[in-house]
Order: structure tokens, then sequence, then C-alpha cells
């Protein structure tokens, strides 16, 4: 004889039904969450990159300000007839009207300078100390931008904008404003302003630190990480995972400046945007778990119900069948109303042929 099936309870199948109802709407639910936090990284990544892109133009625009402060310094009269000391005073009010530079000096092409607003008219002044930019401007006779360096005067981090003072296309002096790295922070803080988790940084055409809103006094004047300045030589922008200068796991971003080529960075620690991404998928847990709770708990609730009703049905059942009359308490289980389980199953007998009464008075009506 072949084993019976396996069978399973009504319990069972309650709650097989739950699981599988709520089922489909919790995958749904883990892919839509998944899209959301897939959209979520991506308009991270976009916003990252945009504030690069922001920072960039903002030192483009502060440089090229510069640029052509200076170009307009240089067409003085004062330089054309020779008068050193009224240029000298022409310069120092224009440096009260740039809130980058530190300061402006004169140099003649030899990179002897000739005035430095630092200090007095009659003082001597050393030669020109960035070499390579200087000499760049006067062979190529267009502004250069330096790198950043240590000033010789005011032993600050800086760097130099240099113009070459062109008469009969003949460069006669070379106008220079000292910017220091402070100051062009400051001006990144008031033109670009970031949550105070967002790190923004400046690099030179060397790879040095120029500017950076975190920390400029340890990482100011210091290279990039060597994966960093890989993607600088790759590449006019990106967006990246890296770890920074000081250890903490960042997403960040850069771009590089298209008139200074330098390369504006911004990033934001790992940890507060993979936070977001955490809350959603544990929100998405919780929801599970609590639909799949609720629902097994009534599952469990009606399931065992109606075990119940049916054990006392299956009761009446055989008492009926046994020509006994069925309980009270089972009666009221199955409920007392117009049309009893007992009447009921007398009349089925009854129509089926069986006279009423014990089964050893059952007799076939003829």
């Amino acid at each position: 004889m072949a084993a019976p099936g396996r069978t399973f309870s009504i319990r069972a199948h309650l709650l097989l039904l739950v699981i599988g109802t709520l089922l489909p709407a919790v995958v749904i639910a883990a892919v839509l969450v998944r899209r959301v936090v897939a959209d979520n990284r991506t308009a991270v990544e976009q916003r990252l990159l945009e504030t690069a892109r922001a920072v960039a133009s903002v030192v483009d625009a502060e440089l090229v300000g510069t640029i052509r402060a200076l170009q307009g310094l240089g067409e003085s009269d004062r330089l054309t007839t020779g008068e050193i000391p009224g240029f000298y005073v022409q310069a120092q009010r224009l440096l009260l009207t740039q809130p980058t530079w530190s300061a402006v000096s004169l140099s003649t092409p030899d990179g002897q300078q000739i005035v430095n607003t630092v200090q007095a008219l009659a003082d001597k002044l050393p030669v020109v100390a960035d070499r390579g930019s200087f000499e760049r401007a006067v062979a190529t006779k267009t502004p250069v931008i330096g790198n950043l360096q240590r000033g010789q005067i005011t032993r600050q981090m800086g760097f130099v904008v240099r113009v070459p003072v062109l008469r009969d296309d003949r460069v006669v002096y070379v106008l220079t404003a000292w910017i220091t790295a402070q100051r062009f922070a400051d001006v990144l803080r008031r033109h670009a302003p970031l949550s105070d988790e967002w790190v923004r940084g400046v690099v030179d055409a060397n790879g040095a630190i120029v500017a950076r809103s975190r920390d400029p006094e340890r990482f100011v004047g210091q290279q990039g990480t060597p994966a960093s300045q890989r993607r600088h030589d790759e590449g006019g922008e990106a967006v990246f995972r890296d770890v920074s200068l000081d250890g903490t796991a960042v997403y960040g971003a850069f771009s590089r400046a298209p008139i200074s080529h330098w390369i504006a960075g911004v990033s934001v620690p790992a940890s507060s945007v993979d936070a977001r991404f955490r809350e959603s998928m544990t929100a998405l847990a919780a929801i599970a778990a609590l639909l799949l709770g609720v629902g097994g708990g009534g599952a469990y609730f009606i399931s065992r119900r109606m075990s119940r009703e049916l054990t006392a049905a299956a009761a009446e059942a055989e008492a009926i069948a046994s020509g006994l009359r069925p309980s009270r308490a089972s009666s009221r289980c199955l409920g007392d109303g117009p049309i009893s389980p007992y009447s009921l199953a007398s009349q089925t007998i009854g129509q089926n042929g069986w006279t009423r009464g014990p089964p050893s008075a059952r007799t076939v009506a003829r």
C-alpha cells in the first residue's frame, strides 16, 4: 500500500499564503530601495562634480582678475617716464582694492626688484625667487601664474602672478602680485560656500596643495596622495572614492581649471554619505519584518480559531452519524441558528432513506 502523502495543517497553509502574498511586495520594495540608493549615489556624485567645477571657475576668475588688474597697472604713465616713486604710490592704492594680494612688486628684466609694497621704497630688495615663472613671463611676453612657494620677505606660503610690462613690444619691467595661500582660501570660502563636512582644496601645476578649507596649516604645501596625482594626470575631471591625507575615507571629485590649469577638488566623508544609504536599507528591513510579523501573527490567530471550529464540527458530524444528539457547547460553536447542524444532518439522513433512531434500529425505508 502506498504511504499517504504528506499533509499540512490549515495553520501552515495560511502562513504560506501570507508569506506568498507579502514576499513579492517585499522583493519589489527591495528593488525600489536599491534603485533609490543608486539614484541617490549618482546625485551625490553629480553634486560633487558640479561643486568641483564651480570651485575651478572661482579659481580662474580670481586669477584672471589679478592678471587684468596688473595689466592695467602696467599701462601707468609712471612706468613710461620712469617715475618710480609715483608708481609706488599707485601700486599701494591698487593693493588696497585687491583682497587676495599681499604685495605688489616691480622688477627689471634681469630679475632685480626695484619696488615692493611690503617695504619702503628706499630699502634694498633681493632678486626674484621663482626664476622659472619670471623667465617664462619675459620670454613669452605673456602673463604667468607661479606655483606655491614660501615668500622671501613675508615668509608666508603663497604664489605669484606675473605680468610683463611692454613698451614698443619690448619687456621693460615685470609686475608681480604676491598672493598668500590663506587669503586665496578666504576668497574661495566666500565665493563657494559649502557645508563644514565638505572639504575644498586647490592644487597647483606641481601637485602642491595651495588651499584647503580644513586644517590648512597641516596640509598646505604638501603633495596630494599618489592616487590623486595619477587621476589628475589621466583626465580633466573625475569622481572617485579614496582616502584623504588625514586618513578619512571620502567620496570626491576634481575639475581642472581651463585657464590656470590648476586642480579644484571637493570631498565629503564616505561615512556621512553611506549613512543615508544604510538608513534606507534598515527602514526596508524593518518594514519587511513588520509585515511578515503582522501577517504571520494574523495567520496564526485565524488558523487557530478555524482549527478549533473545524474540530468541533468534526465531532458533531461523528455524533450525528452515531445517532447522538450534539452537545450544547458544540452547537454553540457551530451556531444554533434556524437550521442547526443536527437538524441539517438529520434531514440529510432522512432524504437518503435512513430512519431516525439509533444505529441498531435503522431500517431501509421502503
